[in-house]
């Protein structure tokens, strides 16, 4: 599950920076598993698609 840690991730970056680490991480990911770290696990989690 994806968490910026905003404005703390501000001290060693910006949050542009910190989303492109991310991607570029996960790119080796199934679409369907990158898509659980940005959203889909949240959703299921907090049920905000129930």
């Amino acid at each position: 599950m994806y968490g910026s840690d905003w404005p703390v991730l501000n001290v060693a970056s910006d949050y542009n920076e910190v989303v492109k680490t991310l991607e570029d991480y996960i790119s080796k990911f199934s679409v369907e598993d990158q898509n659980k770290i940005w959203f889909g696990n949240a959703n299921e989690f907090y049920k905000l698609n129930s």
